[in-house]
């Protein structure tokens, strides 16, 4: 998970003479500017979800994820936040289990309760990656580019606004 305001530049590639397309280390560095390292952290499967609802205080913020998917809808009912989770799975469609424990990478900013999101703060780290973000990005661009991978930028329906007065959690 990222915040947005950690992404700073969508992901710029250059077309190459023989049709690829080439991305740079500054263009990658474009994307994530600021450095941050990337803390792997446990976090229950309840604390995820009040992560997912905190990005919902405002309305047009939200949390960059891979990994899980989930429904959200309008809360009438809660003046702290404008929209309430409503559902959540694995990316491979097991129901989010708010007992259980994950891990969650995400950057020393939030770990810290960045950008209001204070219930990353519950989380207990493990571990850190190996690099800075940045460094991170990178090596994964050179891993997808070694295995004849094309950076597909799909998002792959992570969120998806219904229509509903279920919530997760309630």
């Amino acid at each position: 998970m990222t915040n947005n305001g950690g992404i700073r530049s969508d992901l710029i590639s250059n077309p190459t003479t023989d049709g690829r397309n080439e991305i740079t280390w500054g263009s990658a560095q474009a994307v994530q500017p600021f450095g941050n390292f990337l803390q792997i952290v446990e976090l229950k499967g309840s604390d995820i979800l009040d992560v997912q609802n905190q990005q919902y205080d405002n309305e047009s913020y939200y949390l960059q994820v891979a990994g899980l998917k989930y429904q959200y809808a309008p809360s009438p009912f809660d003046s702290t936040f404008h929209y309430r989770v409503t559902s959540m799975t694995t990316n491979n469609g097991q129901p989010f289990d708010l007992n259980k424990t994950y891990r969650v990478i995400i950057n020393d900013f939030l770990y810290g309760g960045g950008d209001g999101f204070s219930a990353f703060k519950k989380g207990d780290m493990v571990d850190t990656l190996n690099g800075l973000d940045t460094d991170v990005f990178v090596e994964y661009i050179k891993d997808q580019n070694a295995e004849g991978k094309v950076i597909d930028p799909q998002t792959n329906n992570r969120r998806e606004l219904v229509d509903s007065k279920t919530y997760l959690g309630q």
